[in-house]
């Protein structure tokens, strides 16, 4: 004669089923972050490759590198980074123009948290930070020559979790390129917004 299960036996294996759901999401929630997260760290890089062969062909000098922007997120006018790297064909290719969809596939966090990329909206703009100064500059060190300046200064950075506010494009981390091409990602615990000189590396 086949046997049932009784009521109590199915609802200890949901029970079960629940918790071991519950153990394995958090998990699953991290390693899903941490890819995010890698591709991020690859953008940044793509982002630095970019910035170099700019810099060959604009005698050393970085895209944005002749105005003042100590944390600037504008992409579309015509003396900011994003522009100069994607009108100038070091992202793109050559093209007669740029529009938000390039923006996008570029300089959008893949984790985006907080929805910072938002291209349409006044005062909003692309998920990362870019830092250029004029040697006059007192906000932030001067970061304008590649092959000349300090290596560890930072030139673009993720929108960084501070303060225990909603901004921020990673929960605990934020990922950082420097004048030298290297990217790498930090953790931060401040309570105002860091500067690009807080970024550096010592």
């Amino acid at each position: 004669m086949k046997k049932s299960f009784t009521l109590i036996e199915l609802l200890v294996v949901i029970a079960i089923i629940a918790i071991l759901a519950g153990m394995l999401l958090p998990a699953l929630s991290a390693a899903r972050e941490s890819a995010r997260n890698t591709s991020c760290i690859n953008l940044l890089s793509q982002i630095g490759k970019a910035t170099l062969m700019y810099s060959n062909n604009n005698e050393g000098s970085i895209p944005g590198g002749d105005t003042t922007a100590a944390g600037s997120r504008a992409w579309s006018g015509n003396t900011d980074a994003p522009y100069r790297l994607m009108r100038g064909g070091y992202l793109t290719g050559e093209r007669a123009t740029i529009d938000a969809d390039d923006c996008e596939k570029y300089f959008k966090c893949p984790t985006n948290m907080n929805s910072e990329f938002n291209v349409g909206s006044s005062g909003a703009g692309i998920s990362y930070r870019w830092y250029v100064s004029t040697a006059n500059d007192t906000n932030i060190n001067r970061r304008r020559v590649v092959g000349r300046d300090n290596p560890n200064l930072a030139i673009w950075s993720d929108i960084i979790q501070y303060g225990g506010t909603n901004t921020g494009n990673h929960p605990s981390v934020s990922n950082i390129l420097y004048l030298g091409g290297n990217v790498k990602t930090r953790e931060f615990d401040r309570s105002s917004a860091p500067n690009a000189n807080d970024l550096d590396e010592n």
